[in-house]
């Protein structure tokens, strides 16, 4: 009963690059599916609808395809609990993580219009996150899901680049130092 890919790690992949992974389970040489649509012949290997349950949430950049193959895709995007402390021209402190409402990165939440000073920026220093997938072969008759086989899948997502942050931040630095009305 062979689950493809084999290697249960799908990859790893930095902050924002693009990947698609197919998953596919079928049985070699199955004994034949009369009631498979269309009917799989005695002889034949048997492909089953694969569907994907993440065991965390994702970003919404990251999509799921229940199929043959199930399809994991898309990208990684604000996944590390950065946090950024900001005032505002009339003094209102705020901070900002990036784990909270709204969903994505740190520096595309800062509200720039008044902003007057960047108090604080925190990273997160651990820039690697493993995301786990529980993966089910399943079959479909009527309305009832049969679960055949399951399989567990992990993706590594780092940022190990933080070239992207320090211009982010920089750019942030000097949008509050324009913003000054002394």
């Amino acid at each position: 009963m062979p689950w493809t890919p084999i290697e249960t790690l799908l990859g790893t992949h930095a902050e924002l690059e693009t990947f698609t992974h197919n998953i596919e389970y079928y049985e070699e040489g199955a004994a034949g599916d009369p009631l498979a649509i269309p009917p799989v012949p005695a002889g034949e290997n048997t492909y089953y609808i694969v569907r994907i349950i993440p065991q965390q949430v994702n970003p919404n950049s990251v999509t799921f395809t229940t199929g043959d193959p199930g399809i994991i895709s898309g990208f990684y995007r604000g996944i590390f609990n950065d946090s950024l402390t900001t005032r505002s021209e009339g003094g209102t402190i705020t901070t900002i993580s990036t784990l909270g409402a709204p969903e994505g990165p740190v520096f595309d939440k800062v509200n720039r219009v008044g902003l007057s000073e960047v108090i604080s920026f925190k990273a997160d220093t651990t820039r690697s996150r493993t995301f786990t997938y529980l993966v089910e072969a399943i079959t479909i008759v009527g309305s009832t899901v049969t679960v055949v086989a399951s399989n567990t899948y992990t993706i590594l997502a780092q940022d190990l680049n933080w070239t992207p942050g320090q211009l982010n931040l920089k750019g942030l630095i000097a949008d509050a130092s324009g913003n000054t009305t002394q």
